[in-house]
């Protein structure tokens, strides 16, 4: 067959899929006919016997076509190293956003717990080929909810639960909204509203909060991406903190395919990559596998490390000391500057400092590339910001010049304020920029800079005491 014929035959079969969804959802197992599906799907019979068979095995694949597509979106991102905390609200809003899309789908699967739920205690239920479909798939969905209430609970994030049975509160809260929402669309403002209130009446409810840790009462600034920041500003929340979300810096890709393949062409022509940031590792992504890779790796600060060993690249050179300079100041004293080739990359707002120092250390080559955007903020004033928050918590260094710099005060603005930094770097340049009461985080996880903002809020209360 063509590779023109393959095509128009899986179109076909995904229009058939699609229309027993929905045929399915609407009338009871019993009442569907292949002729019905047929119609709806506007496809010859012959045609849906040949992708199919019978009725039980395009019903089976109409569940688990679905069904298996959020467990492996599921399994794909609820990370058992990940904090409790974070994977609760993924198993949370995964099944909700993925029962509002296939909403279909959702009815299905309440009409098969429903259908079963109808039977005498005292009669026997025949499992039919449906049944085991389904309980299936419940069973995996509830097993992974259920491991990550267990972690939360071995850990003291959640309180002491039966883990199984809060995994069945859970699907069954989701599921019960999820229905609530039947008609809207994924994107519209009641379902992402419902999405945060339904994470957070779990998950208050599951938090063992100590009353000595609290945040209650405190505001917190966040100058991160929105998308970076949801998670912490879930932790935040459930602390009782209150968060204000104010990006003070746009980041975008900005290299295009040609440039990429312009530098995989030349990639075993260089000796040494040096990484400047979490961005700048994507594009190792982009680049070729690990064991095919000839240059070693050095990353500015701990955290651009992680980001290249996440993705399975080793990192040779990690600079200990605050920013580029620490990582030239290790780089020559380890004669990895005389005679190499050397490749830079960084954002548009990279100065020429590296590549000055490596040449003057007798590098015989260096070529920066900027592979994201680093932008600012529209302008505003900052001023309200500073004042209304107690703590302001800041992840790059150019978040910290722009806050200042959109400030009627400049310099003086965080001269009482409370500080987080994430990294070495952020804290030069909050000093630079005239912070004095910083609290610098032990990592730039959740984990670590909820235990940063506590301590920052720690010492704030203290400071009302004295």
């Amino acid at each position: 067959m063509t590779k023109q014929g393959d095509n128009i035959r899986q179109t076909k079969k995904q229009r058939i899929l699609e229309s027993a969804s929905h045929i399915f959802a609407e009338n009871d197992y019993a009442d569907v006919s292949l002729r019905l599906i047929a119609n709806y799907a506007k496809v010859a019979r012959g045609t849906l016997y040949n992708n199919f068979g019978n009725k039980e095995q395009l019903y089976s694949e109409v569940l688990g076509l679905r069904l298996g597509q959020l467990m492996s979106r599921l399994k794909r991102v609820v990370n058992s190293e990940d904090d409790p905390s974070v994977n609760l609200r993924r198993c949370v809003v995964q099944p909700f956003l993925f029962f509002v899309k296939y909403q279909n789908m959702l009815l299905l699967w309440r009409r098969e717990d429903l259908r079963k739920s109808a039977v005498a205690p005292n009669q026997a239920l025949t499992r039919s080929f449906v049944d085991v479909q389904v309980l299936d798939m419940r069973t995996q969905l509830l097993t992974v909810i259920s491991g990550v209430v267990a972690a939360g609970v071995r850990k003291d994030i959640f309180r002491k639960v039966d883990a199984m049975a809060t995994a069945h509160t859970i699907l069954g809260a989701v599921e019960s909204s999820a229905c609530a929402l039947y008609g809207n669309s994924v994107r519209c403002v009641k379902v992402k509203r419902a999405k945060e209130e339904l994470h957070k009446l779990i998950s208050e409810g599951l938090y063992a909060v100590d009353n000595k840790r609290q945040l209650r009462g405190a505001k917190i600034l966040l100058t991160r991406p929105t998308k970076d920041c949801e998670d912490l500003a879930t932790q935040i929340a459930r602390l009782y903190g209150k968060v204000t979300i104010a990006p003070m810096i746009k980041i975008q890709s900005s290299i295009n395919t040609h440039k990429l393949a312009e530098i995989q062409k030349k990639l075993g022509t260089f000796d040494l990559i040096v990484i400047t940031s979490r961005h700048a590792a994507k594009v190792l992504i982009h680049l070729t596998t690990p064991k095919l890779f000839a240059p070693q790796i050095a990353a500015v600060g701990p955290s651009s490390a992680r980001a290249v060993e996440k993705m399975g690249w080793p990192v040779a050179y990690v600079s200990s000391g605050k920013g580029v300079s620490a990582l030239c100041d290790e780089l020559e004293q380890k004669d990895q500057f005389e005679g190499k080739r050397l490749l830079y990359v960084c954002s548009n707002l990279a100065s020429d400092y590296f590549k000055t120092r490596a040449l003057q250390a007798k590098a015989s080559y260096v070529e920066m590339i900027a592979v994201y955007r680093v932008d600012p903020p529209q302008k505003t004033n900052s001023d309200p910001l500073i004042k209304e928050n107690d703590i302001l918590v800041f992840a790059s260094p150019s978040a910290a010049a722009n806050l200042v710099s959109l400030s009627s005060k400049k310099l003086n603005c965080l001269k009482n304020k409370r500080c987080v930094a994430i990294g070495a770097t952020t804290y030069a340049e909050l000093e630079k920029q005239g912070a004095t009461n910083i609290v610098k985080a032990d990592s730039p996880d959740t984990q670590g800079l909820t235990a940063a903002i506590l301590q920052a809020w720690d010492q704030t209360q203290l400071g009302k005491e004295e």
